[in-house]
């Protein structure tokens, strides 16, 4: 942190302003720790998942300032606000005011895509955000309204009960940010038209703010939901991961072939924080953290690369890497970081992910699907950039299948293995 300060100061005018802005963030986050009862940010809790977000936050931020990441002034003043405004919301107690700082979110990107998109493309992903999330979230913003009318209490933290088809309006509102699958046609046209810095911060911390909306709402409502239609949502989820790992290798643009991987591992996150089982948060907050650090550097490099050939296309990019040697080892390793590979910190959230599989019996068939499309979308993406283009003929037909193949046998060998045992 104190090296991307010190390279703030360094860049002139705005230099004050965002060392002055990133110290106060610093402070304000150390009163926090100190007052919020240790357990509370060490064990596992909602409370805890908040506190991981706002340290992301602190380095998303100090890397987009540090870097420049092509902010101007408003930029870095709207940006600013996003920052403190999710200091609130992760300190809020009371419904309503989460709900006007969850949603003030969106403005930053709004302001992006005006100001960076291009001229009639930019309205197009402007209306799909600006629908998807006033359309979804007005569901819950009348369910609070019921609640304050018939004299109940919008505080956070109060048990109430809410009926199953009341809950599957309702919660559209953390499912269209996260986002699942069936809700998540703006994500791919906001990231194409996004700045560096708009991508790089909605794949890292927006997108995660969906996922502590919902476990903090599944906290609440655990007690009075039916347990079929959470596991409707979760199998809807998982259906969706896969769908999203085929856009994967049916795209052509580099942004959105990212967009879709976030969607595909945001898959397991979205299980976990609907059943909300307590021995399996710890995966959460693993699978979180280190998914907003590949997918930011995942959208640099696109960055990178697209100012260097001037285009986001892959059948352009072929063998790009050949010429940028050490930006090619860094994106063999954030793509092996992708895949979850060992040593590689989100094959921690995985396993947890892929251990509440097999224990609601949906494991074997399940995971295995997310393991072969995870390794095949990822490695022909980067094969088709750093090898050229008989990389996707060859390898994907006659390697990929017989690692796919290999993969699908083991599983089945342990499968038959636990039935023994």
């Amino acid at each position: 942190m104190l090296v991307f300060q010190y390279l703030s100061i360094l860049r002139g005018s705005l230099g004050v302003l965002r060392f002055s802005m990133n110290w106060v963030f610093a402070v304000w986050l150390s009163f926090y720790l100190y007052y919020v009862d240790f357990y509370e940010v060490c064990g596992v809790s909602v409370k805890s998942f908040g506190v991981l977000l706002l340290l992301l936050s602190l380095v998303i931020y100090n890397l987009c300032v540090g870097l420049g990441l092509g902010l101007d002034t408003m930029g870095l003043f709207i940006l600013s606000l996003l920052i403190y405004s999710m200091l609130m919301l992760f300190n809020v107690d009371s419904w309503l005011v989460f709900y006007c700082l969850y949603e003030w979110s969106v403005v930053p990107l709004l302001y992006g895509i005006m100001k960076k998109g291009g001229y009639m493309e930019r309205y197009h992903s402007c209306y799909y955000l600006l629908i998807y999330m006033l359309f979804f979230s007005f569901p819950f913003l009348m369910w609070l309204t019921m609640v304050f009318m018939s004299g109940g209490s919008m505080d956070m933290g109060f048990l109430f009960n809410i009926s199953s088809g009341i809950l599957i309006f309702v919660i559209l509102l953390f499912l269209v940010k996260v986002p699942m699958y069936g809700f998540h046609s703006w994500l791919p046209k906001v990231h194409v038209e996004s700045p560096m810095w708009g991508s790089v911060i909605l794949a890292a911390i927006l997108i995660k703010m969906g996922l502590y909306g919902c476990m903090q709402f599944m906290v609440e409502v655990n007690s009075g939901v039916n347990y079929y239609l959470i596991v409707l949502f979760g199998v809807f989820s998982l259906l969706g991961g896969l769908f999203s790992g085929l856009m994967c290798l049916c795209n052509i643009d580099i942004k959105v072939i990212i967009a879709f991987s976030s969607v595909f591992h945001m898959t397991g996150g979205l299980w976990l924080a609907l059943f909300n089982i307590i021995g399996f948060n710890w995966g959460l907050l693993i699978l979180v953290l280190f998914h907003g650090f590949i997918s930011a550097g995942l959208f640099i490099f696109v960055s990178l690369v697209g100012g260097y050939i001037g285009s986001r296309n892959v059948l352009l990019s072929i063998g790009v890497m050949s010429v940028m040697s050490f930006l090619g080892f860094l994106c063999l390793m954030l793509f092996l970081f992708n895949m979850g590979v060992p040593f590689g910190g989100g094959l921690l959230g995985e396993f947890e992910f892929f251990y509440s599989l097999f224990q609601s019996g949906l494991g074997y068939l399940w995971v295995s699907l997310i393991l072969v499309f995870s390794l095949v979308y990822n490695m022909v993406f980067f094969g088709n950039i750093s090898l050229g283009e008989n990389f996707q003929m060859e390898f994907m037909y006659s390697e990929l299948m017989v690692l796919g193949l290999l993969l699908v046998i083991s599983m089945f060998i342990l499968f038959l293995f636990m039935n023994m045992s």
